[in-house]
């Protein structure tokens, strides 16, 4: 049918076109994807800080660097709420943060820290409450990547719980009782 509608020249002066506009069109969705993209080495230099990363394997960070994203905060901003579902975990680049749980302060956070892998690796509500002390620079991985990452190694597992022990050690609060957490 198509032939009868352009002569071979006409075809391929028509197939030749198209490809040169599919050529373009997709070299033009690729160098978008590449400015979008930025290269992870930021994003792997923060979980080379963070013990429960660090004993993951490359390939893993790979992907984990990939799926960070980065969130800006105000000062005086509340980034997670005791209590609430756990569904990030947190790296800090830039600012200082508080933690609290009720009325007592518990710690001070700053760039190369992170927090909210208690709630995700318990499935338990958040046991804190974090506020950006100053304006700040936060990256964020979601529940289900965290998790998958931390329960694909036994390096990874063991560590992760470790952590989750010493932070309960190293800030033990008035309301650390398994009902209160």
């Amino acid at each position: 049918p198509l032939d009868s509608l352009f002569s071979v020249p006409e075809a391929f002066a028509i197939v030749g076109a198209a490809t040169v506009v599919a050529a373009l069109a997709s070299g033009w969705v690729l160098r978008r994807a590449e400015r979008g993209t930025a290269s992870p080495e930021r994003q792997l230099g923060l979980l080379r800080l963070v013990p429960i990363t660090r004993a993951l394997d490359p390939a893993t960070m790979e992907g984990l660097a990939l799926r960070l994203e980065r969130v800006n905060v105000d000062a005086g901003q509340q980034v997670i709420a005791r209590g609430e579902v756990g569904d990030r975990f947190y790296i800090v680049e830039r600012g200082v943060f508080g933690v609290r749980r009720g009325e007592g302060s518990l710690a001070e956070l700053g760039p190369g820290d992170f927090f909210g892998e208690v709630a995700l690796l318990l499935d338990e509500p958040r046991n804190a409450t974090v506020t950006a002390r100053t304006a700040g620079e936060l990256w964020t991985l979601e529940r289900a990547d965290f998790i998958e990452a931390m329960t694909g190694t036994p390096q990874a597992h063991g560590l992760a719980s470790g952590v989750d022990a010493e932070r309960w050690l190293r800030h033990p609060g008035p309301d650390d009782s398994p009902q209160g957490r």
